[in-house]
């Protein structure tokens, strides 16, 4: 998508600050307290964030916080009065106002807002109707998300847009407010459409499908735990009856007797409960200690399966196919297989090392798929019948408590009432979750429906679009990390590998061991991964043309690593040098991106400490040197 944030303005009655942008990179050096940082922030704020601008010198001096866009060839202005807390909520206090000729905040006052008051909107009209009428065929307000109605916003976007302080050196989260929980799950719930994956037309039939799969799994899981409860309930009742004849010295094999009869009261009514001196409770001792001895088998080679798996997953990398293959483009002189010099490319090998690289990606994630399905299913049997041998030893128990302390004809008369009345607890529970299981029918027209819609989609190949998503946004991240200071000693050569359905990346090294960015040490191993997968991801964003999410990146001073204080700059005792590389590998990174693209560009604002008297980077440079004491900043003297 064309986005080029064209100038920012900070109006009050006597004046205004305006600072203008070129169309690629962008450099704003200055000392701490300047403002730096506040142009992300107003350019956020500008785009609906419901976070206020800090700075009390930015506030208190502003009254109006503006930017000029081009978007797809269309001149917008977008502003936002000063946040004063309720006194704006529900107002119309967001200002937008779309120009068919060159524009300029430049040529206009904070009396044009006044006069214009027409083009004022509330902030939830902002976001729900009218900025959408800018970006490309966002969908209708008809996808179900838990009980809401929700549709994408531009304010699930800033998390690729921005790289803010705390982000761009955090080990914990990869982009800007990916730690905020709520935030999390809108984020990667609409990446796929953000990306252009998925076709506007079938957005809501593949939400739909998610939710009828959420539904099927949440109905079949309570389908499930009823049936497992139905089973202990039935296997409780065998255990009481068996307590109860033992006592009567009936010889009745309990476990021949059908369900019908175990829960029919009236069966039960006619014993005698009158106690047999000569029972059989050493017998049925007897009978019940084989019985949890086969459970205990049971759970143990159960455990050991459990065990097996989780092995398996732990080793999914080596356990997978065993093959080392470069990933690099070096084919064209030496043969894949043998290693002998060539005279001239051979295409077919080429494809051959794509395609095996493709299936090998492919396996890693569908055996581990497969191991974590059988995970959970072990899991579920496992603690099933953990469950059943804890009820048998619990009734072993009990029949061995009966055959030492009931020592008189009342007391043993009691007892018998007494599980009498724990077998009527058994028949009632038993028909309660038989009761409330579910009908069949119901989760057989949810799985209709849920075929019938795979069916229509099933066209679309999503699948194979992410994958190649993936790997594309891998192999430019990896293009970027090369030229970065990272640790490839501990990590291995640079080979980003990223996952859209989690919206994380990970380093994956030749023996098959990953890391991902929490897994990493070192501050500067973690801007180099944060620096590298961004700009993958927007040169992936600037060649596919089905994305909407703008090509647009604001970095705020990622040389902290290396100068952590505005002091520390000054007196040099920082890494200049590696500053200055970084700095040169990302201008190079995006003047090739750019001058690749017949799309569009990558624009890039980063403000920064650092400064250079070099011409590669004062070509970028916005302005001079912003200094408190010469009164240049955001808001110059």
């Amino acid at each position: 998508m064309l986005f080029r944030i064209k100038e920012i303005g900070l109006f009050n009655e006597e004046k205004k600050d305006i600072v203008k942008f070129n169309d690629d990179i962008n450099f704003i050096s200055g000392q701490s307290n300047t403002g730096k940082s506040s142009i992300g922030e107003i350019i956020d704020y500008c785009l609906g964030s419901s976070r206020k601008i800090p700075g009390a010198k930015i506030v208190e001096e502003t009254d109006i916080f503006a930017i000029s866009l081009l978007l797809n060839n269309q001149n917008i202005l977008i502003a936002r009065n000063r946040f004063v807390g309720d006194n704006y909520n529900g107002k119309k206090y967001v200002f937008l106002k779309k120009f068919n000729e060159e524009f300029s905040l430049k040529n206009i006052q904070r009396s044009f807002f006044l006069e214009n008051e027409s083009d004022y909107y509330t902030i939830d009209d902002f976001l729900s109707l009218e900025i959408i009428k800018y970006f490309p065929s966002f969908p209708p307000k008809t996808r179900l998300d838990g009980r809401d109605m929700v549709r994408p916003t531009v304010r699930d976007m800033p998390p690729f847009m921005f790289q803010v302080q705390d982000t761009i050196k955090a080990k914990s989260h990869l982009f800007y407010q990916m730690n905020r929980g709520g935030k999390v799950r809108g984020i990667k719930r609409d990446f796929e459409l953000f990306l252009g994956l998925i076709d506007f037309s079938l957005y809501d039939k593949f939400n739909r499908i998610n939710e009828l799969n959420k539904e099927l799994k949440k109905l079949e899981n309570r389908k499930k735990f009823y049936e497992d409860e139905i089973k202990k309930g039935y296997f409780n009742l065998r255990g009481t009856y068996q307590r109860l004849f033992s006592h009567l010295n009936k010889s009745i094999d309990v476990d021949s007797l059908d369900e019908q009869y175990l829960t029919d009261f009236n069966n039960l009514n006619t014993f005698n409960l009158e106690y047999a001196i000569d029972s059989n409770i050493g017998k049925n001792i007897d009978e019940l200690i084989t019985k949890v001895n086969k459970q205990s088998r049971t759970v143990e080679i159960l455990k050991t399966e459990y065990s097996n798996i989780q092995t398996q997953i732990k080793n999914i990398d080596t356990a997978n196919l065993k093959l080392t293959v470069t990933s690099t483009k070096e084919y064209k002189k030496h043969c894949p297989i043998c290693d002998s010099t060539m005279n001239e490319e051979f295409k077919v090998f080429e494809d051959a090392r794509r395609k095996i690289l493709e299936e090998k990606d492919f396996l890693h994630h569908c055996n581990n798929d497969l191991l974590r399905e059988k995970e959970i299913h072990v899991k579920k049997v496992l603690n099933l019948e953990k469950e059943i041998l804890k009820e048998m030893i619990i009734n072993l128990n009990e029949l061995k408590k009966d055959s030492k302390e009931v020592q008189t004809v009342e007391k043993k008369k009691e007892l018998l009432f007494e599980l009498k009345g724990s077998i009527k607890q058994n028949i009632e529970q038993i028909k309660k979750f038989e009761n409330g299981l579910l009908n069949d029918e119901e989760i057989e027209k949810l799985k209709n429906e849920l075929e019938k819609l795979e069916a229509e989609v099933s066209k679309q190949n999503k699948k194979k679009k992410i994958q190649e998503a993936e790997y594309l946004i891998g192999q430019y991240s990896t293009e970027m990390l090369r030229t970065l200071a990272f640790d490839k000693k501990d990590y291995g050569e640079p080979n980003l590998k990223f996952n859209i359905k989690d919206v994380s990346a990970y380093q994956q090294k030749s023996d098959s061991n990953i890391y991902y960015l929490s897994d990493i040490g070192s501050a500067e191993n973690h801007l180099s991964f944060h620096l590298a997968v961004f700009l993958g991801l927007h040169k992936f964003i600037l060649e596919h043309e089905a994305s909407i999410l703008p090509s647009f990146i604001f970095l705020d001073q990622p040389s902290q690593v290396y100068f952590p204080t505005e002091e520390d700059f000054k007196t040099g005792k920082g890494d200049i040098k590696k500053v200055e590389d970084m700095y040169k590998s990302i201008v190079k990174f995006i003047e090739n991106t750019n001058n690749s693209s017949l799309l569009s560009n990558i624009q890039i604002i980063i403000v920064d400490h650092f400064y250079c008297e070099e011409e590669w980077y004062q070509k970028y440079l916005v302005e001079p040197r912003w200094e408190k004491e010469k009164g240049l900043g955001l808001i110059k003297e």
